[in-house]
């Protein structure tokens, strides 16, 4: 039987056995409110391991209410320790009564409130578990962004385009920016929330723009002659015929990326090619 089924069985036992006691007319031992008592608080625990288990917290079986609650709310929200306060409470009142007696009987008023507040307990827990579990969805994919913006720019730094390689990694200013990017990797964020994350993101653009913007700088000069780096257009004509015969049938327009002063070529690309 599924966990949820199984509290579904559960409530509606103890609900059953409730009933049955409320029946009974005469003051002998009332076996029925410890049955339902019994129901009810281990409808309580199972809902708190199963939830507790969805997150993969270390809550077991062999813990008691108290314990797996303490892990189950502290990886929720810490307003849940208030607001389901008297409702664990009353669980805890119940479940020793029953362990620690042989013929007491749990306070009718007490069942009645345990079972009543079942549906509503379960239904808020399983929204702050639904909420924390895409809360951790979420802080996983910007856990993984924050990795991939450091490694990804130290990319620059480890492989520069050719010829740069030296002017790269003898910067003094970009040694301190890769300083920095090596100061965010020990920054330990397993237990940022989201929001923490996104901030922190923030922070560590504004290095990355300053890295990229630097790069880019020593990127627009020789490195041969330090002449400043120009993005042109040449034009090649192509002929055909033997002799006098020679005329022009074509032509291809080439973008070129070259030094200004020492005319060093860095990139051609073919743009088009027209036909005469």
């Amino acid at each position: 039987m599924e966990f949820k089924e199984s509290e579904d069985y559960l409530l509606e036992l103890s609900r059953i056995h409730l009933n049955k006691g409320n029946s009974h007319n005469d003051h002998k031992p009332n076996v029925d409110y410890r049955e339902s008592g019994y129901a009810i608080v281990n409808f309580y625990q199972l809902l708190i391991y199963r939830l507790g288990t969805e997150l993969n917290l270390d809550v077991k079986e062999s813990y008691n209410l108290d314990r797996n609650w303490f892990l189950l709310v502290y990886e929720l929200d810490p307003k849940a320790v208030t607001q389901y306060q008297e409702l664990i409470k009353k669980v805890n009142e119940v479940r020793n009564k029953l362990a620690h007696t042989i013929f007491a009987e749990p306070q009718t008023r007490d069942l009645e409130y345990l079972i009543n507040q079942a549906k509503g307990s379960k239904s808020g827990l399983e929204s702050l578990v639904g909420e924390r579990k895409r809360g951790l969805r979420d802080r996983r994919t910007l856990a993984n962004e924050y990795s991939k913006k450091i490694e990804f720019t130290k990319l620059w730094f480890k492989t520069p385009e050719p010829d740069y390689g030296e002017s790269i990694r003898t910067n003094e200013a970009l040694k301190e920016q890769l300083q920095q990017l090596k100061n965010f990797e020990k920054i330990n964020i397993g237990r940022l929330d989201p929001e923490s994350l996104e901030s922190l993101i923030s922070i560590l653009d504004y290095t990355v723009n300053k890295i990229e913007t630097m790069i880019e700088s020593i990127y627009s000069y020789c490195p041969k002659c330090g002449g400043k780096i120009i993005a042109t257009t040449e034009t090649t004509t192509h002929y055909r015929g033997i002799g006098e015969d020679i005329e022009p049938y074509s032509y291809t327009v080439w973008t070129v990326i070259k030094c200004e002063k020492c005319g060093k070529l860095f990139e051609k690309n073919e743009e088009t090619t027209d036909y005469i």
